[in-house]
């Protein structure tokens, strides 16, 4: 009986440490892992239709700053990446038409305007960006500005890890010199907005942030505000005289944790197994 119970607290944190590595190794994003085994023609096709729909997404998020926004320095990002995209996904619609005789995916404005009528209608792989750009045209202020970095930095952050497949997996040196322009305008851009993040909202992320990361900072950044905590008047250079919450830096991952958890199971379970009964 004694065996048959310490086998199952084996079995239940073998399954633990295996389900917690499983979600700590998906910092990639989905739309990363469907190129990921493309190359050549196809790889380019789908590249290039992932990263249309994705630069409309983040002209969509941006599209209210204008009105929306605090912050003038939000309003001038926004400004920048609308011209910037733009400009792409006008680049990789004629290539798409071009080389390959091929048009993009349905735009994503039509996705919103149809999702805001039908809020139960499930937009498959864009839906989780498509329910953040329809709570980024809610927003105001605070909560916009707040929203928006913490939704913009791991949208940035999949386009640089889908933009780093393009040397490998691609023949065209067009979209190659695109892909570079694309990862080094946003890194710097997510570090820009890194900054502004620790700045007004006392949320500190880690040098590289893995979707993940963001994610689990996206929480408190939402909820802080003025209401919640007295903030000090901050500039984005000289950053708060508050004590700031880090995020990233400090925590164990989940995939160590479950292999500690794993490895106390099994020294225990060998322990009691090798014990004498008592008669």
């Amino acid at each position: 009986m004694k065996k048959s119970y310490i086998l199952l607290v084996l079995v239940l944190f073998a399954l633990f440490a295996a389900s917690v590595s499983s979600v700590a190794a998906q910092t990639m994003s989905d739309d990363t892992n469907r190129l990921k085994g493309l190359r050549g023609k196809d790889f380019d096709v789908a590249f290039m239709k992932l990263m249309i729909g994705h630069h409309e997404g983040a002209v969509a998020m941006v599209k209210y700053a204008p009105t929306n926004a605090s912050h003038a320095e939000i309003k001038q990002l926004a400004t920048n990446i609308t011209a910037a995209q733009n400009t792409e996904i006008s680049q990789m619609k004629g290539w798409l038409k071009d080389w390959y005789n091929e048009q993009p995916d349905p735009e994503m404005g039509g996705m919103v305007d149809h999702k805001r009528g039908m809020p139960e209608m499930n937009m498959g792989s864009m839906d989780e960006m498509v329910n953040q750009i329809i709570e980024l045209i809610d927003a105001k202020g605070d909560d916009y500005d707040q929203k928006l970095l913490t939704y913009m930095i791991p949208h940035h952050q999949s386009a640089i890890e889908m933009a780093a497949l393009v040397v490998e997996r691609s023949d065209r040196a067009e979209l190659k010199t695109l892909a570079q322009g694309i990862s080094a305008s946003q890194r710097g851009e997510i570090s820009q907005m890194q900054g502004w993040l620790q700045a007004w909202y006392g949320v500190t992320l880690p040098a590289n942030p893995t979707a993940a990361q963001v994610a689990e900072a996206a929480p408190t950044a939402i909820i802080r505000s003025a209401d919640d905590v007295a903030r000090p008047a901050v500039s984005p250079t000289t950053g708060p005289t508050s004590t700031t919450r880090s995020v990233g830096n400090d925590s164990l991952p989940l995939w160590l944790l479950g292999g500690v958890g794993l490895l106390l199971a099994v020294v225990v379970a060998s322990y009691f197994m090798r014990r004498p009964t008592r008669s």
